[in-house]
């Protein structure tokens, strides 16, 4: 099978369509770049729908919880070469890690919006003079909070991991 990468190899939307569907039913790939060639297609062209296959199927199975190793042997036994399947999983968890760093960056957002609010909310309670238990109590709670999600996001950013069990980023928008 061809290791070559997506480029600005031109390819028909009727041909992707046609790797797509049969990728879908569950054929080997081997067989699939097969029948591409059979229709015309250059080794090249052949390769762009192969590699996304491969790349958002190693997505998809990441991102629901799937280990490398599973992912890695259930594409090598559709007949993807080692070399397509490493690169593309290794890229797949890159860009998993990176949509991770994001949710971070967020998290740390939301946090020290959290923090600030809850501070300017202890300020005002302070400068009245007022003692609104209620108020105080809703005010540090934020703070705390607010706290913990900058924590929780430091955490993302730096290690490009989310804490969930095992290794479902379903949630995570790639």
């Amino acid at each position: 099978m061809s290791d070559a990468s997506e480029g600005n190899v031109g390819i028909r939307k009727v041909d992707r369509k046609f790797a797509a569907q049969l990728l879908k039913k569950g054929e080997a790939l081997p067989d699939v770049e097969r029948k591409l060639l059979a229709r015309g297609l250059s080794p090249e062209q052949v390769a762009v729908p192969l590699n996304e296959f491969v790349f958002n199927y190693a997505i998809q199975r990441l991102r629901s919880g799937g280990r490398s190793a599973d992912v890695e042997a259930e594409l090598l036994a559709r007949g993807a070469s080692p070399r397509m399947v490493e690169l593309n999983i290794r890229e797949a968890r890159r860009a998993i890690r990176a949509a991770v760093r994001k949710a971070g960056l967020q998290n740390v957002c939301i946090g020290l919006a959290s923090v600030l609010l809850g501070g300017f909310g202890v300020a005002m309670m302070v400068s009245t003079k007022s003692s609104h238990g209620r108020f105080g109590a809703v005010a540090v709670g934020a703070i705390v909070l607010g706290a913990g999600i900058v924590c929780y996001g430091v955490y993302q950013i730096v290690t490009g991991w989310g804490g969930e069990t095992e290794h479902d980023l379903s949630h995570i928008d790639i």
